[in-house]
């Protein structure tokens, strides 16, 4: 599958300060895919756009086999040296395609030199895709819109047959280097296929710091099923 393409602005160059951890987690449970956190690191940089430091985390997320992981949930619970809790933050995505690792960043309100260690953990980890692809559809007009936090792929879908009560469209976005960064979900329920139907997927969490890679592309993936 081609991705789409959109161009978003560029920035500078990113500081990076505070620590990092080899510890590794891996979520593989009933289903042949895993996922597992490569590296995390902390750090103070700029928003994108400017502005004053910010503290950063980055949690990069690998799915190395050959079949894609369903949805997943990360926690991160920042600590000082002494165990106590600095900061919090989460991170959801619905979809990692096979071989690909997803990067993505958390901005919370933590002073970095407080942070020692960062304890990031699944909380719920789809090793299989739940539901099944689509073939029988048409995605057209696709459009990405960013506000803030917030990305959002619309488009139409077309359908010639509906064996589903509800359709799940998931739009994974990438960055310039090719990482995974999120990803946008819209259900629709009760499809009919003698209309066009409209899809928002959206989702946060891709506000970024300064001098990470800029998004550049989309993809659009349909899944049915019955509830």
């Amino acid at each position: 599958m081609e991705r789409r393409g959109f161009l978003l602005a560029t920035a500078g160059a990113v500081t990076v300060a505070g620590c990092s951890s080899d510890d590794e987690q891996t979520a593989d449970g009933e289903g042949e895919a895993a996922a597992e956190i490569i590296e995390w690191d902390v750090f103070a940089a700029p928003a994108r756009g400017g502005g004053s430091d910010r503290s950063w985390l980055r949690v990069a997320v690998e799915n190395e086999t050959a079949v894609p992981h369903g949805r997943l949930e990360i926690t991160s619970t920042f600590r000082s040296a002494d165990g106590s809790v600095v900061a919090n933050g989460t991170h959801i995505t619905s979809y990692i395609p096979p071989e690909t690792t997803l990067q993505y960043y958390v901005q919370s309100d933590f002073e970095v030199d407080e942070v020692d260690t960062v304890d990031n953990e699944f909380v719920d980890a789809n090793t299989q895709v739940g539901r099944s692809a689509l073939d029988a559809v048409s995605v057209q007009n696709t459009e990405l819109s960013a506000g803030g936090d917030v990305l959002n792929v619309t488009g139409d879908l077309e359908l010639d047959a509906v064996g589903s009560d509800r359709i799940a469209v998931v739009a994974p976005i990438y960055d310039e280097d090719g990482w995974l960064r999120g990803t946008g979900t819209d259900i629709l329920y009760d499809p009919s296929p003698a209309a066009t139907i409209e899809f928002g997927a959206n989702s946060n969490g891709f506000r970024a710091p300064e001098g990470s890679a800029v998004l550049d592309s989309y993809d659009v993936l349909v899944f049915g099923g019955r509830a």
